[in-house]
């Protein structure tokens, strides 16, 4: 991709690939030609030259410079101390088409703007970003990401000062010493396992909230029924309180109306009585009040109907006869 400079009357040709910059030899005036196919140039009067803006790759790669547009890989000490490194880091960068007399001015006809640009300028940029990560950072795909964005908008920016452009920059994955690779890939794997667990963790937290809340639906679910249950014994048992009250009262009051009758039954028999008692009192009074009058003459009177129903027996006796007032009580005995 070497540039060429055309020194030939009136008409140059320019390829599809290449940038043309026309020179006045008197005013140093620069113009640049974008358009394929002839362009006007005057000879003697202006320079025609040609540039190449099909983008150049520079690769970082190996131990030992190849060319300019191969230098070994590219080494990064982290902040922590510890040293990574990129096994294959590739830049792409190529001229910007409308400043390319900007790159003739700056770096010279030809090719001559592949001559350190990149090394000097891409090299130093990516080491300095990249060398701002700690390196367990450095395994995070979103800071590595980061890092080359910034690295790739500095590089473009000091590119731009000499009519270059950056087209891609391709960063692989960092490398480490063995034994740190090794911690890297244990690290991975527990994270992996941690994120299987997180995963696992959730779908039982999931499936527990899913069963607490099937548990509190039939929860629910049996409260209403027990309370509906609840409801319709409670009435029940109101109603059959109602019922009872009523038999109860009707039952009292029957038996109200019946004690009421038993009562005035046995009042009025208690009131019989207390006149029969009276009469027969008044009767017993009376003849106490005549016994007490005439007491001796009733006791003969009875006396006399005793011995009236009395029978005698007299019996022979070589003893003299008791007086009959001693015999007499003898006689009532065997009577009685």
């Amino acid at each position: 991709m070497a540039a060429r400079a055309v020194d030939q009357p009136l008409f140059c040709e320019l390829e599809a690939t290449e940038v043309g910059v026309v020179v006045d030899q008197f005013s140093g005036d620069r113009r640049v030609l974008t358009n394929p196919g002839l362009h006007l140039v005057w000879p003697l009067l202006q320079r025609f030259y040609v540039l190449d803006r099909r983008p150049v790759e520079f690769r970082m790669q190996g131990e030992d410079v190849v060319g300019r547009n191969q230098v070994p890989y590219l080494s990064v000490r982290a902040t922590d101390g510890s040293e990574f490194w990129f096994e294959d880091l590739v830049l792409h960068y190529a001229i910007d088409a409308e400043r390319a007399d900007l790159v003739l001015f700056d770096s010279g006809p030809e090719d001559s703007f592949q001559n350190g640009w990149a090394q000097s300028l891409g090299r130093s940029i990516l080491r300095e970003e990249f060398g701002r990560l700690t390196t367990e950072e450095t395994v995070d795909p979103g800071l590595i990401e980061a890092a080359r964005e910034t690295a790739r908008e500095r590089i473009q920016a000091r590119f731009a000062e000499h009519g270059l452009r950056v087209v891609q920059l391709l960063t692989p994955k960092p490398q480490f010493d063995r034994n740190y690779e090794k911690a890297i890939a244990d690290r991975k794997q527990l994270e992996q396992e941690a994120e299987r667990w997180t995963g696992e963790l959730g779908q039982r937290a999931a499936l527990r909230a899913a069963t607490l809340k099937k548990a509190e639906r039939k929860a629910a679910e049996a409260s209403k029924l027990l309370e509906s249950d609840l409801l319709r014994d409670r009435l029940s048992i109101e109603a059959k309180n109602v019922r009872d009250l009523a038999d109860a009262e009707s039952y009292a009051i029957g038996r109200t109306a019946s004690g009421n009758a038993e009562r005035a039954k046995y009042r009025a028999q208690a009131q019989a009585l207390a006149q029969t008692s009276a009469s027969e009192n008044a009767t017993l009074t009376a003849e106490i009040a005549a016994l007490a009058e005439n007491g001796d003459l009733l006791v003969r009177r009875e006396l006399v109907g005793a011995l009236s129903r009395m029978r005698f027996q007299f019996l022979p006796t070589v003893q003299a006869a008791r007086s009959p007032v001693q015999a007499l009580p003898a006689a009532l005995g065997e009577e009685l």
